[in-house]
């Protein structure tokens, strides 16, 4: 049983491109984070959480450079892009043909759209007060190179 065991590699974290088959894989544009964190944009939760419950393959893509005026997530599916003005989910749900929703009555989806409101909230509050205690662990986290990223900063140097 151990050698067994040993044997066996341990699944991919996230699902590859495989051109030797026709299944869909969608690619899930992100905005900079920590590789070893997930993103603690709502919305990129939100999209991330829905491809995992409808059992889509997905590939996840960090931009590590926000540029100015993009936006995240942004979905791929085949030559299709959806992005972050349009409503990513029910583009999928029409585009993959699964709804996720189709069972619930009114009151649980506004029960649903109540906790999901809840615990972006609650997570976004424990993510700012983190930051705030722990701002060196952060820098270490991100990796960032203050005196480069701030290279044109009114902060004089001895103070980054």
């Amino acid at each position: 049983l151990r050698s067994r065991l040993e044997s066996e590699e341990a699944p991919p974290l996230v699902a590859a491109l495989d051109t030797s088959t026709d299944t869909v894989v969608v690619l899930l544009h992100q905005s900079g984070q920590c590789a070893a964190l997930p993103s603690f944009q709502s919305e990129c939760l939100t999209v991330c959480t829905w491809l995992r419950a409808a059992n889509v393959p997905f590939k996840t893509l960090n931009h590590k450079l926000v540029l100015t005026g993009s936006r995240f997530p942004m979905v791929e599916l085949g030559d299709d892009e959806f992005g972050p003005s349009e409503n990513i989910l029910e583009k999928l749900s029409r585009r993959l043909n699964r709804n996720l929703d189709e069972a619930l009555t009114p009151d649980q989806k506004l029960l649903s759209y109540a906790m999901a409101s809840t615990v972006e909230h609650t997570l976004g509050a424990a993510h700012r007060r983190w930051c705030n205690e722990n701002r060196g662990q952060l820098l270490r986290a991100y990796d960032l190179d203050l005196k480069r990223a701030l290279k044109r900063s009114v902060m004089p140097r001895g103070v980054l």
